[in-house]
C-alpha cells in the first residue's frame, strides 16, 4: 500500500505485482524489458524513503542482489535500462550525505566543555514563565493530530484542513486570505461550486470573517450576514436597504447579483458592496 503523499513523488509506479502481471500477459519480449521496469521501481523505492531508512535500504539490497543473481546468470543479454544511471545517483548521493553527517557529528577531542573552563563563573539563570498567547481562541473546532517522526516528515509540508485534519480532497480545499489556513469547503458549509475566481482567492476563514464594506467586525456578531453564494461577510446596518436582523431564507450580496434593471452599473465604482438580493437573477 503506498504513503498518503506516494504519487505526488512517483510520477512513474511500477512494482512486483505489476510486473507479474506483465508476465502472465506476455508483455515482456526479453530480459532488457523486464530490467527496466525493475530499474523503475528500484529507483522509486530510492526516491521516495530516506537515506539508509529500512525500505531504502530494502531497495538497495534489492538492486545489487537481482543485478549479480538474475540479470548476470540468466538474463546475460539484458543490457542496463534508462534507469540505471539515475538509479546509481540515489547512491552516490546517498553516500555523500552519511559522510557530511559524519563530519557534522564527529567528536572534536581538542574541545573543552564551557563549564569545565568557567567554573564557578557560569551563572544560571531563571526563564520567566511563558506569557498566555495574546491571539484570540479559535471560533471553529479544531483537530490537534500527533505523528510521529517518520510521518512528520512527510506530511508537514502537505496542506491540511484545520477543522478535521484531513489533507484529502484537495480539490475542495479553501485558503484564508489573511491567516493562510486551509478548510475544506463542506466543513465550513462555504459554497465553492458557486463561487468564482475572486471569491475563492479572497476567501476569508470564519476566525477573520469582516465585514466587507467597513472592514471590521461588529461588537454584535449576530449583525453578520454571509452571502449565499460567495459567503462573503456583511453587517446588517451597512447594507441597503439595511435589516434588523438576518432575514428567513436566501441572502445574497451586491456582488453575486446580476441586476436586470441598471445591469450592475447603478454604482460608479461598479458593482456595490450594499445592495443585497434574495435572487442572484
Amino acid at each position: 500500500v503506498a504513503g498518503p503523499t506516494y504519487h505526488d513523488i512517483i510520477k512513474k509506479p511500477m512494482d512486483l505485482q505489476t510486473m507479474s502481471k506483465k508476465v502472465k500477459g506476455g508483455k515482456y519480449q526479453n530480459y532488457a524489458w523486464v530490467r527496466e521496469d525493475f530499474e523503475l521501481m528500484v529507483l522509486n523505492a530510492l526516491t521516495f524513503n530516506r537515506f539508509y531508512s529500512k525500505f531504502w535500504n530494502e531497495a538497495d539490497r534489492f538492486y545489487h542482489d537481482c543485478t549479480e543473481i538474475v540479470f548476470k546468470v540468466k538474463g546475460k543479454s539484458a543490457p542496463p535500462g534508462m534507469y540505471k544511471d539515475l538509479v546509481l545517483e540515489c547512491f552516490r548521493q546517498a553516500e555523500k550525505e552519511r559522510k557530511n553527517e559524519e563530519q557534522r557529528t564527529q567528536k572534536d577531542d581538542t574541545t573543552e566543555k564551557k563549564d569545565l573552563v568557567a567554573g564557578s563563573q557560569v551563572t544560571k539563570i531563571t526563564l520567566p514563565a511563558l506569557r498566555p498567547s495574546p491571539d484570540q481562541q479559535s471560533c471553529v473546532p479544531f483537530k490537534e493530530i500527533m505523528l510521529k517522526p517518520i510521518e512528520g516528515h512527510f506530511c508537514s509540508w502537505m496542506e491540511s484542513c484545520f477543522i478535521c485534519g484531513s489533507s484529502g480532497a484537495s480539490d475542495t480545499m479553501l485558503f484564508c486570505v489573511d491567516c493562510g489556513e486551509a478548510f475544506h469547503s463542506f466543513c465550513v458549509n462555504a459554497p465553492i461550486h458557486s463561487m468564482g475566481a475572486s471569491s475563492v482567492s479572497g476567501w476569508r476563514c470564519p476566525n477573520c470573517k469582516i465585514c466587507e464594506i467597513s472592514g471590521e467586525v461588529p461588537q454584535d456578531e449576530l449583525k453578520m450576514l454571509f452571502c449565499e453564494m460567495c459567503d462573503r461577510a456583511f453587517t446588517t446596518d451597512r447594507i441597503e436597504p439595511p435589516l434588523s436582523g438576518a432575514p428567513q431564507g436566501l441572502w445574497i450580496c451586491g456582488q453575486c447579483v446580476d441586476c436586470t434593471s441598471c445591469k450592475n452599473t447603478s454604482e460608479k465604482n461598479g458593482i456595490s458592496l450594499k445592495f443585497w438580493s434574495r435572487d442572484p437573477h
